[in-house]
């Protein structure tokens, strides 16, 4: 090697380790930047409240922690506690599986592990912005542009303080300041959004490696990291997928032949990805509870207006530099940044096609700034070498962050306030029952307060995530139902027992629910306090379950099903000692069935709410049971120790809105204009033939079907509030 050539390769390597210096001290200004409020808000924990180490989406934030707790006590397989109904546990999430043995291990609790991974993950995002912005811009100068318009950019929401624009800014809602579309918001706010993003970059920076050198290894990592991706934020590795097929379409189309080995090596990063596709969609789509976290995450996308004030200054650029290199030439990163803007706009604007589709606007920013500034760096490069045009620079960058700089005012006052802080009150009461409880004891609660048990504890809980609870909507109406004061305790009394409901808590939060009074109740009894924060433990009797109202006969049948039944039980606690059961009934006592019906039959657990079904087999409900599909949810099934059920429905009842067991049978009747409960009762031979000579009937066939179903019909009451 000449001198010339040993003089080139000293100045790379320090050129090198100056970006390398360069990038590590603003990914460290950056996490101690973004942590100020952390700490300001951690500064004021005391006994009587205590920071939840988060500013944004607590409820999404306490899901995340549930996760990471379990994880962090040594689980692969992770349970969904937000919702009441047994379940197996199921893979979920390897961000959430990784963080949790981070905390076991250093015996942090969730929320600080979190913020551990939201620095780690936000240096990973830095250094991956840097190796892919080298591949496409030469310039020095221009590079560090890029990269720190990336990582602290923002829109316009900022404008919302200055006198005259101030309203007309904020009519537009710019998304800038409250969703994660700017990497800034994820650094400081969001762990699993820079988690995500920082796969998606080096994705895209593997892809792009692998054509400039034609190593078929850059291409195998890309396609690995979309996989990885897919484990952790599925939206992320559908955006990966789709951008790697339009990029090999459009490379084909710019070189008018298609090249086998090449264009296999570009779909990678679509086909590798392809088994955690299905799985994804297995979970979200039919696994009997973690379905409905697909069933209601609809997250559609915001006016035009609002995304584009959201997005500032770059969709300017973008255009300008669009239109001005409109006659040169297309490197391969340009086409891939291209393809990456398109999937992105594609599917942020898929709803309704895609219920979640906003969640893909955090694909966008990093591609869109690249490409603008890639296709113009030849016009700016003589901007660039002159005084006038750093300092423009400088102003434009400046400008860019405002709304950063506005989203880290706002939430270094909003972390000194008490949105974000537990009460240390109900931290105790959440201390007793981890300490007190057992797995999956459920719990009911006001919406707040359920969200943050399973943080805590191991709870479940009735309503306590709006995407994960089976049929939130419905369940939430009726904890709040549950605490108003003109709700009897009949009801009380069954949704208790219906759904297996260990304890009670009873808060600020639930007090605004209505003037119910726990401490009043029979079947409630106070198991801790502190200060205006109480736990109740649920002490129902024998006739909790099946009433007056509510009876069906149960046939225990051991013989042959208990291996069934555990399948169906797995994970389930056992039955509270003062809570008890139906027992099971005898031969004797099974209900007999009117014209036209069908006995059902399923094996089932103790304290197992499920639906009936007009066709025979093990329906796969709400309640989490497995088997074939059925057309029709009837009927509530009363819990039994185990064994085989066996109820009669009649086939004309329509399907009613199913709430874990509960009001399943609701309906309206004509005649009272009030919800109602359709009932099951075992059938008295002599009540039966009462009701035929009530409506002078004693013949078989189609008369005596119509009337005994009449009957039935006649036991339907009011449910109101008895």
């Amino acid at each position: 090697m000449g001198a010339p050539e040993a003089a080139r390769g000293a100045s790379e390597m320090t050129r090198r380790a100056r970006d390398l210096r360069f990038v590590a001290a603003s990914a460290a200004a950056l996490a101690i930047l973004t942590s100020v409020p952390y700490v300001a808000a951690h500064a004021l924990d005391d006994r009587d409240s205590r920071f939840l180490d988060t500013l944004v989406f607590e409820q999404d934030f306490n899901s995340y922690c549930a996760f990471v707790r379990q994880s962090a006590e040594g689980a692969w397989l992770f349970d969904n506690p937000f919702t009441p109904e047994p379940h197996r546990a199921s893979f979920l999430n390897l961000e959430f599986l990784v963080t949790g043995r981070l905390a076991g291990l250093l015996r942090l609790e969730a929320g600080r592990a979190l913020q551990i991974q939201r620095v780690a993950a936000g240096t990973l995002l830095a250094f991956g912005l840097w190796g892919l912005g080298a591949q496409l811009i030469a310039a020095p100068t221009l590079r560090r542009v890029f990269f720190i318009a990336a990582l602290t950019g923002g829109g316009f929401g900022w404008m919302r303080v200055l006198p005259g624009l101030g309203r007309a800014v904020e009519r537009m809602r710019p998304v800038d300041l409250y969703a994660g579309v700017h990497p800034f918001f994820w650094l400081f706010l969001h762990p699993h959004f820079v988690a995500g993003e920082a796969m998606v970059v080096l994705a895209l920076g593997a892809l792009l490696a692998g054509e400039r050198t034609g190593r078929g290894a850059f291409h195998l990592a890309a396609g690995t990291l979309a996989a990885l991706v897919g484990l952790v934020r599925p939206y992320d590795m559908l955006f990966l997928q789709v951008t790697a097929v339009l990029y090999a379409a459009a490379v084909a189309l710019q070189e008018r032949r298609a090249e086998k080995a090449p264009a296999a090596r570009r779909l990678l990063p679509a086909v590798m990805p392809l088994p955690v596709l299905a799985y994804s969609l297995w979970l979200f789509r039919f696994d009997p509870v973690f379905r409905w976290w697909g069933r209601q995450g609809v997250n559609g996308p915001p006016p035009a207006r609002s995304m584009l004030a959201g997005l500032g200054l770059l969709p300017v650029l973008l255009a300008a530099a669009l239109v001005a290199s409109r006659r040169r030439p297309w490197t391969r990163g340009e086409t891939l940044m291209a393809c990456a803007v398109a999937t992105s706009l594609l599917l942020v604007y898929s709803y309704p096609w895609l219920s979640f589709s906003f969640q893909f606007v955090t694909t966008l920013v990093v591609p869109a700034l690249l490409l603008a500034l890639s296709r113009l760096e030849v016009d700016l490069l003589p901007l660039g070498a002159t005084r006038r045009g750093a300092v423009l620079a400088a102003l434009v960058l400046a400008m860019n962050a405002l709304s950063s700089a506005a989203l880290w005012a706002i939430k270094l006052a909003e972390a000194q306030g008490a949105e974000f802080r537990i009460a240390g009150s109900e931290r105790a009461a959440l201390a007793w029952l981890r300490a007190h409880s057992r797995a999956r004891d459920v719990v009911l609660a006001g919406r707040r307060t359920s969200n943050r048990v399973p943080r805590y504890t191991d709870d479940a809980v009735v309503a306590g995530y709006e995407f994960s609870t089976v049929r939130f909507a419905e369940k939430l109406e009726r904890v709040q139902r549950f605490f108003r004061a003109s709700t009897a305790d009949a009801f009380r009394e069954r949704l208790l027992a219906q759904l297996g409901v260990r304890y009670v808590v009873h808060g600020s939060e639930e007090r605004q629910l209505g003037g119910y009074d726990p401490a009043r109740s029979a079947f409630l009894g106070e198991a801790f306090r502190d200060g205006d924060m109480a736990v109740y433990e649920v002490r129902l009797g024998s006739d909790a379950l099946v009433g007056e109202d509510d009876h069906a006969g149960v046939e225990g049948q051991r013989a042959g099903d208990e291996e069934a039944a555990a399948a169906v039980s797995r994970g389930k606690r056992a039955r509270p000692a003062d809570q008890a059961v139906v027992a099971p009934q005898a031969h004797g006592d099974r209900p007999r069935l009117l014209g036209g019906e069908e006995p059902v039959g399923y094996r089932i657990g103790d304290h197992v709410p499920v639906a009936g079904s007009l066709g025979p087999g093990i329906p796969l409900d709400h309640s989490g049971l497995r088997g074939p599909e059925h057309l029709r949810e009837v009927g509530v099934q009363p819990a039994v120790e185990g064994g085989l059920a066996q109820i009669a429905v009649p086939p004309s009842v329509p399907e009613p809105p199913c709430v874990g067991g509960l009001d399943g049978m609701e309906g309206r009747d004509a005649g009272h204009g009030a919800a109602t409960r359709r009932v099951l009762q075992p059938v008295d031979q002599g009540q039966l033939r009462a009701e035929r000579r009530r409506h002078g009937t004693h013949d078989t066939g189609a008369q005596q079907r119509s009337h005994a179903q009449q009957a039935e019909r006649d036991r339907v009451q009011p449910l109101g509030d008895r």
